[in-house]
């Protein structure tokens, strides 16, 4: 037998009961990591020797009128795959081309990938069109003389340049500037995207590799970033909406409100991405000596903030081995998942191993 499946239910009177699908095992206990180690005992005395079932999978029942499933409240979640990326390395007698499972690094190495924006899929995500009929001359102004000063043109050049474009205003000329200004600006800026669910078929498909890879979950109130770097961190849920934010991306921009080119730029999207509910980490860094440092960028975080795996329903044998034997190694006692599709209807269930 290659597994066997226990259904988990709270006792009317307290404490927890465990009963097996297809066999005569039934156990109970006071606490849910009590029930486990009784249930590893029910199955090793119940088979004969050699007979003993590889996966012990447990399904929790529980009332239908809830919506969140309390073994996931207050996770955010990774969605990963198990991909080759080459990438080229140095030894002694030469370079040589190496094959990295770079999804199997937020286990082993405790790293996330902070990505620059103009990796992303949306070709709105961090790119919003700026509203040019809002802002004052004056603002619009400043704008134009902060960016042609780059250009190493004179103070009196630059003014007058500025002055007849804003007394004809060159659109084509105006969104030139618009676009320099955002592209050298968010590419600084680092984004971790996570996300509350952890139950999103699409997600499965998008972001692991169409349901074989992996969610790593973790506990939202204590993940870290950890750097020996200066960053600036912004944590925030993005906001989903039908049209393009009316904001002044001049007054924005005079005045240097980060938090607000944040909001505007890296926190808003369409709504049709709602259902990814996502949640944004967003760093910018600096390095020892107070230079703007590029994003692309793989940081470290706490490891006691990791809450759970969760491996794909469609996942190979092989790769489940590959998490199963890092968690044993890294003696990481978390809780193991295993998604399998409901029978009834288009879900997923989550069911727990014991490793």
């Amino acid at each position: 037998m290659d597994e066997i499946i226990f259904e988990i239910r709270e006792a009317e009177k307290g404490g927890y009961t465990a009963k097996a699908i297809g066999e005569s095992i039934f156990t109970e206990a006071e606490t849910l990591s009590e029930l486990k180690l009784k249930i590893r005992e029910a199955v090793k005395r119940h088979f004969d020797e050699g007979k003993v079932p590889k996966r012990i999978l447990l399904r929790t029942i529980r009332d239908e009128e809830l919506e969140i499933d309390e073994r996931f409240a207050g996770q955010l979640f990774k969605y990963r795959d198990f991909k080759k990326t080459p990438e080229w390395r140095n030894k002694p007698r030469g370079r040589y081309r190496a094959l990295i499972q770079y999804g199997l690094r937020i286990l082993t190495h405790n790293e996330l990938f902070f990505s620059a924006p103009s990796n992303f899929n949306d070709p709105f995500d961090c790119k919003l069109p700026i509203p040019f009929q809002n802002g004052s001359n004056q603002d619009k102004k400043k704008f134009i003389c902060d960016m042609l000063e780059a250009d190493d043109k004179s103070k009196v050049e630059v003014e007058n340049k500025a002055n007849r474009i804003i007394q004809n205003p060159n659109r084509d000329f105006m969104k030139g500037l618009e676009e320099g200004y955002i592209n050298n600006t968010v590419e600084y800026y680092g984004v971790l995207s996570l996300t509350k669910r952890h139950d999103e078929s699409l997600m499965w498909s998008h972001y692991a590799d169409y349901h074989k890879g992996f969610v790593v979950g973790f506990q939202h109130n204590r993940m870290e970033i950890l750097s020996k770097s200066k960053l600036k961190i912004y944590r925030e849920y993005v906001d989903y909406k039908s049209n393009i934010p009316d904001w002044n991306f001049y007054e924005v921009c005079k005045n240097k409100d980060v938090n607000k080119l944040i909001k505007n730029l890296f926190l808003t999207k369409s709504y049709g991405w709602k259902y990814e509910r996502e949640f944004r980490v967003i760093v910018f860094s600096l390095d020892e000596n107070g230079n703007q440092t590029s994003a692309n960028v793989g940081l470290r975080f706490d490891r006691s903030s990791l809450a759970c795996v969760i491996l794909g329903c469609k996942i190979l044998p092989e790769n489940r081995t590959k998490i199963i034997n890092i968690l044993k190694q890294l003696s990481l006692k978390i809780p193991l998942y295993q998604a399998r599709k409901v029978q009834t209807k288009f879900a997923l269930e989550f069911l727990e191993e014991l490793y």
